[in-house]
């Protein structure tokens, strides 16, 4: 058995310290060079050598050489300082950046003092002391890097690694053709590693592509990586990461030049020809802050380019100054129960979440606060969005906002809570601005929201913008908050064809003790025949939309007249409950509580009063599906048949917010991995060697 660092280091001393005559035996030396070579094996830190250098099989063996010298002389200087030299000479070659606690030797200062042992020829100049100086500076090196080790594997629990770019090299070392069972890379003890060189502590590209196993980094709460004002880890063309509880800090917030602009905690990238599948992040924190100047943010926290399948999940993000979520073509993103706590300062106006291209975001249960933000949510050309259970609050300007060159299939939002939006009063304070900016969607559902409405802006909208085909806004309630001199103009739309409004509550300050702001407005910019029209005029009078057939089991609170329509909490006060159900066919399943839908009655707004809290600890086996081509729904009760080029959406029947499910299809020619609660599936049928089809596959899908 070997012995450990600490074992070794109390040797070098005593050879440090040594004073009697054959005190310092060659035995005691031997032995710790043997230590120190086995440890460096062990951690992997060895690497190639020149062809002028000795291996570190080499010097393991005159390290033994050393260790059982006992003819007279034959422990020469030259031998130890020859094991000293091959020694350092990996370690430097290494690439790994040791830091050097105060008052120790630097390797370069190491690196002397082995030649002069080596080339020793004067009686008494190779001294004990000098030995024991290159060993405890050595084992200072390998210490203060963690050279016995903070991280272990799952398939080999006896080796140490004393950096995460050594544990993945070594992984990768193991299976070089992609993973043959899942591994685990865990932390054992606190540890911290900082970023010394590169863009980042650690990379993993070109690996692992389409494999049925993950690589898992479980930091177990006890490692904090910090990128040193760049990045953290980067995965570039890698299927199949999970990264669960590591403390991220002081990256991304590099403010000089010739830094690569797309530097994060974490970076997952693909390729538009074969996106990188599956990255779950888990119960990590992030804050970015410069720990040089308190003033600097970090400008990105998780980085995503051309990617499926990738879910952030139960995490905590702080002090972000830019896009803390930044996802550029992601086919499905999932960013679940997280919380964002969004920094007073900035680079320009950034978003907490900013996802352009790829086919769906699901945003669920998140919390977002902050100040000085254009928006919280920007979504740019995605096909479908489902913002579900999030609370907004104390925002600059839009919690959501979004955007695309041809119309979006679908927008859901539903049970969100929108409190103290629009409250920007500088650069961005326009005498507009809208809670909810919309672009043309086909088919918009906006139900059993809450909206807090206590900006600063001279026209303060719910929703504005957007030609919508199909829209509902059902079991709404929107509250004039703000000052006397502002208007709220609640939910305006460029063009709808087709509308359900009803079972809103609106409560409304009046100004001049005669006008409202608009309730409803829809401007039929476009003259759509047969489409809605409601004019200004219209919009402002609530007898005029009933008239029109809308808002007929709606209620208009008039503020200083009748009572408050929320309470303190912001939920619907039980005294308007109770008189007030909202539309069931238009109540979510799932209210911002996290309770379930009653089977009798339930409540308007965000908050469900008469909901059932969730038992998050049962287990709910099974998945239900969603075909994205055709819109027909599946589950594990039954066979389901669907075509080669459908895309496929499954969802685990987990409640647990924090679980992550795994689902295993496998057919007789092909298997698919995928990794959360929410993904995405195009399964084939069976093709020749030339690609054409030969006949129907028949898969099974497996959730765990």
């Amino acid at each position: 058995m070997s012995d450990t660092l600490t074992t070794l280091k109390e040797l070098a001393a005593q050879v440090r310290g040594a004073t009697r005559k054959g005190e310092n035996t060659a035995e005691k030396i031997g032995r710790i060079f043997v230590g120190i070579l086995t440890l460096m094996e062990n951690s992997e830190i060895s690497l190639e050598v020149t062809n002028e250098d000795d291996t570190l099989e080499v010097l393991k063996g005159l390290a033994g050489q050393i260790r059982d010298a006992s003819i007279d002389g034959e422990n020469t200087a030259e031998k130890i300082g020859r094991v000293f030299v091959g020694i350092l000479n990996l370690l430097e070659r290494s690439g790994i950046q040791f830091e050097i606690a105060e008052s120790s030797d630097s390797i370069e200062v190491l690196k002397t003092l082995p030649l002069q042992v080596r080339n020793a020829t004067n009686e008494g100049e190779n001294t004990a002391e000098k030995i024991g100086r290159i060993f405890v500076g050595i084992l200072n090196l390998l210490v203060n890097f963690g050279g016995d080790g903070f991280l272990v594997r799952s398939d080999l629990p006896d080796y140490y690694y004393p950096s995460m770019q050594t544990a993945f090299n070594a992984v990768r070392a193991t299976y070089p053709n992609g993973l043959t069972r899942n591994v685990t890379i865990s932390c054992v003890k606190p540890a911290k590693e900082k970023r010394s060189s590169g863009h980042y502590i650690a990379s993993l590209s070109g690996w692992n592509r389409r494999s049925m196993y993950m690589l898992t980094i479980d930091g177990k709460n006890d490692l904090y990586l910090n990128g040193n004002a760049l990045g953290c880890l980067a995965f570039s063309n890698v299927d199949n990461i999970v990264i669960k509880n590591i403390h991220f800090e002081d990256f991304s917030n590099y403010v000089g030049y010739q830094v690569p602009d797309a530097l994060g905690a974490i970076s997952f990238t693909g390729k538009l020809s074969q996106y990188a599948r599956n990255m779950f992040v888990g119960g990590c924190t992030f804050n970015g802050k410069s720990m040089t100047d308190e003033t600097v943010m970090s400008t990105n926290s998780v980085i995503l380019i051309n990617t499926e399948n990738v879910t952030i999940n139960n995490s905590s993000f702080t002090d972000g100054g830019g896009p803390v979520v930044n996802a550029d073509t992601c086919n499905l993103l999932s960013i679940l129960n997280n919380d964002f706590v969004l920094a007073p300062v900035g680079v320009g106006y950034p978003t907490a979440v900013t996802v352009s291209g790829g086919k769906i975001l699901i945003l669920e249960d998140n919390r977002m606060s902050g100040d000085n933000r254009y928006s919280f949510v920007a979504v740019t050309n995605m096909d479908r969005a489902y913002i579900r259970r999030n609370s907004f609050r104390n925002g600059g300007s839009m919690a959501l906002s979004v955007s695309s060159s041809v119309p979006m299939s679908k927008l859901v939002i539903e049970s969100n809570l929108f409190a103290g939006m629009l409250s920007n009063t500088g650069s961005i304070n326009t005498w507009a601005q809208a809670v909810i900016g919309l672009c043309p969607i086909r088919d918009m559902e906006l139900n059993s929201n809450t909206f807090y409405m206590s900006g600063n802006n001279g026209q303060q909208y719910c929703t504005r913008w957007g030609t919508i085909n199909r829209l509902e806004i059902s079991n709404n309630v929107v509250v004039d908050a703000g000052h006397a001199v502002h208007f709220i103009y609640g939910f305006a739309f460029d063009n709808v064809s087709e509308l359900v409004s009803d079972y809103n509550i609106f409560q409304y300050k009046l100004h001049d003790n005669i006008t409202y702001g608009s309730l409803l407005r829809v401007f039929n910019t476009e003259g759509v025949g047969g489409g809605v029209e409601i004019n200004a005029d219209r919009g402002c009078r609530f007898w005029q939309l009933q008239e029109l057939g809308y808002e007929l089991h709606s209620v208009l609170v008039s503020d200083g007249v009748d009572a408050d329509a929320l309470d303190n909490n912001l939920m619907i006060t039980s005294a308007l409950d109770g008189g007030n159900p909202a539309n069931d066919a238009y109540v979510p399943d799932i209210d911002l509580y996290y309770k379930l839908k009653s089977a009798s009655v339930n409540s308007r707004g965000c908050y469900n009063r008469h909901g059932s809290v969730i038992d998050e600890t049962a287990i709910v086996p099974g998945y239900t599906g969603y075909n994205m081509e055709d819109e027909s729904t599946f589950s594990d009760a039954a066979q389901y048949s669907s075509m080669a080029e459908d895309t496929l959406l499954l969802k685990s029947k987990t409640l647990n917010r924090n679980q992550m499910p795994v689902f295993s299809i496998i057919g007789s020619a092909d298997k698919y991995l995928v990794l959360g609660r929410y993904g995405l599936l195009s399964p084939l049928p069976i093709l020749d060697i030339n690609g054409e089809y030969v006949e129907d596959e028949l898969y099974d899908i497996n959730v765990e």
